[in-house]
C-alpha cells in the first residue's frame, strides 16, 4: 500500500471515529436533558391535559386550549402514558427516542452523500445544535418531525429514478401513508422529494416512473385526504390558532430572505455555545 493510500485510510478512520464521537455526545446531551425532568411549561401542559383527559377517539376531535398535533403523535403519546404512567418522562419519551433515531439516520445519510470530513462535521453540528437538543425533550411533535423527515429522505433518495418492484411500492405506500398521520410536514417532504425525483429524471424515464409510482401517489393522497378531514379541518377553523399564525406566512417576494435567516439560525449556537 502506498503512503498516499495509507494516509487516506487513516484519515477516513479518524473521520469515522469523530462521527461516532458526535453520535455519542449527541446521545449523552439528550439523555442528560431528558433525565433532568424539567417541569412542563404552558404549551406542553396544555397538550398534556388533552392527552391525559381524552380517549383515543376524542383525540381526533378539536383539542382544547388552542392545541393541534398529528393524530398519530397523540395516540403514541396516549399509549406511552398508559404504559408508563402520567409523568413528564412518559410524555417526553417519544420526542427523546425520535431524537436518538434522528442521529442514526442522519449519520447514515451524511456518510453516504457527503465527503469524508464533511460527514463528521455535519453530524457534530446536528448532534449539538440548540434547537435539536431542546426539542428532543419537548412534548411537541417537532423532534419526531425531524426523524420522520430524515427517514423519508433516506428511502425516497435511495429509490431515485428507479422502477420499483411490487414489494417496494407497497412499502413506500405504507410508509408515506403512516408518516402523514404522525407528522404535519411529512406530506410536504414527500411532495418535495418526489417532485425533485421527477424533475431530475430523464425525459425517457419520466413517464415510466410516474406510471410505476401512481399507486403510491394515490395511497398518499387518500391518506392525506382522510387525515385532513379528521385532524386538520377543525384546527383550520380555530380562529385563535389561525390568528396566532397569520403573521408567519410570506406576503411578498422579499420574505424569501427568511429562508436564509432560518437556515443560518441553526448555526447561531454551535455545540451549545452562545456567540
Amino acid at each position: 500500500m502506498s503512503n498516499n493510500n495509507f494516509n487516506q485510510v487513516n484519515w477516513t478512520k479518524y473521520a469515522n471515529y469523530l462521527a461516532l464521537l458526535g453520535i455519542f455526545w449527541g446521545i449523552l446531551v439528550r439523555t442528560v436533558q431528558y433525565l433532568s425532568n424539567r417541569s412542563l411549561w404552558g404549551d406542553e401542559l396544555s397538550l398534556a391535559v388533552n392527552i391525559l383527559d381524552r380517549s383515543y377517539g376524542e383525540l381526533s376531535q378539536t383539542l382544547d386550549y388552542n392545541q393541534s398535533a398529528p393524530l398519530g403523535f397523540l395516540w403514541v403519546e396516549k399509549l406511552a402514558t398508559q404504559l408508563w404512567g402520567n409523568s413528564e418522562y412518559a410524555l417526553r419519551l417519544l420526542p427523546f427516542i425520535a431524537s436518538i433515531i434522528s442521529l442514526g439516520v442522519f449519520y447514515a445519510l451524511v456518510r453516504r452523500y457527503s465527503s469524508t470530513w464533511a460527514a463528521p462535521i455535519a453530524l457534530c453540528l446536528f448532534a449539538c445544535t440548540r434547537f435539536t437538543v431542546y426539542f428532543s425533550t419537548e412534548l411537541k411533535p417537532y423532534s419526531s418531525d425531524v426523524a420522520i423527515a430524515l427517514i423519508l429522505f433516506w428511502f425516497i433518495v435511495e429509490a431515485q429514478h428507479r422502477i420499483l418492484k411490487v414489494k417496494e411500492m407497497l412499502g413506500f405506500a405504507a410508509l408515506g401513508s403512516l408518516a402523514i398521520w404522525l407528522s404535519y410536514p411529512a406530506v410536504l417532504v414527500m411532495a418535495g422529494m418526489e417532485g425533485w425525483n421527477l424533475g431530475t429524471a430523464s425525459r425517457r424515464s419520466w413517464g415510466k416512473i410516474i406510471i410505476n409510482r401512481l399507486g403510491i401517489y394515490v395511497a398518499w393522497l387518500i391518506s392525506f385526504g382522510l387525515f385532513y378531514l379528521i385532524n386538520i379541518a377543525d384546527a383550520v377553523n380555530n380562529e385563535d390558532l389561525s390568528s396566532s399564525w397569520a403573521g408567519r406566512y410570506p406576503d411578498s417576494f422579499a420574505d424569501i430572505l427568511w429562508l436564509f435567516d432560518a437556515l443560518a439560525k441553526f448555526f447561531y449556537h454551535p455545540w451549545g455555545f452562545w456567540v
